[in-house]
């Protein structure tokens, strides 16, 4: 079996996730909040002022915060509302909702 041949049947394996649709774009996000959070390491390796620090740590919240938005609402519609393997009753479905966004909230 070639690499690319193991790479595509690899992908075949994979259970389609409520992400699979824009993964790419949640890979780029999550590649310039990559980015960024090496910019804050340089920034403090640097001296650089304590507000400015502090003002690119919190745009980093903010963009984690619509990655996380983001992949919640592709579990509601793939994998809750399209049966795509999540809690199968509306009681087990509300409770796990419930439970992520009561994390989401407590940050």
């Amino acid at each position: 079996m070639t690499e690319a041949s193991a790479h595509l049947s690899d992908k075949m394996d994979r259970p389609e996730r409520g992400y699979s649709s824009s993964k790419d774009a949640l890979i780029t996000r999550l590649a310039k909040i990559e980015g960024q959070i090496r910019g804050i390491s340089k920034m403090v390796d640097g001296d650089r002022y304590c507000i400015d620090i502090i003002t690119q740590i919190s745009a980093i919240q903010g963009a984690l915060g619509k990655v996380e938005l983001s992949l919640l609402e592709g579990h509601v519609r793939h994998c809750l509302l399209g049966h795509g393997g999540g809690p199968e009753t509306p009681e087990e479905q509300t409770a796990e909702v419930m439970h992520v966004v009561a994390r989401m909230m407590s940050k």
